[in-house]
């Protein structure tokens, strides 16, 4: 059970950055555009507290550290795609 959680977070997390590698800096981004950021934000801010807490309720400290990994990762997401708005 755990490799296959270890394998589907590995397989999300590459997914993830993928789309974030595609992103490019605009000059000036639709209202459209704008909800989408906003929407990922807020998902990535989601995760972020979600694997934070995952990580605190563990006993298993693999689990623990890969549950603080994935939360550092969308930390990453979260301050890249913030960024695209500055």
């Amino acid at each position: 059970m755990q490799t296959l959680i270890k394998c589907t977070i590995n397989v999300l997390l590459k997914d993830i950055d993928s789309y974030l590698k595609g992103w490019y800096r605009m000059a000036n981004i639709t209202t459209k555009e704008l909800a989408g950021i906003e929407e990922q934000l807020a998902q990535e801010e989601l995760l972020i507290k979600k694997y934070k807490m995952y990580a605190q309720m563990s006993g298993d400290s693999q689990i623990r550290s890969k549950c603080e990994q994935i939360a550092s990762k969308h930390q990453n997401h979260y301050t890249r795609l913030l960024n695209q708005l500055n």
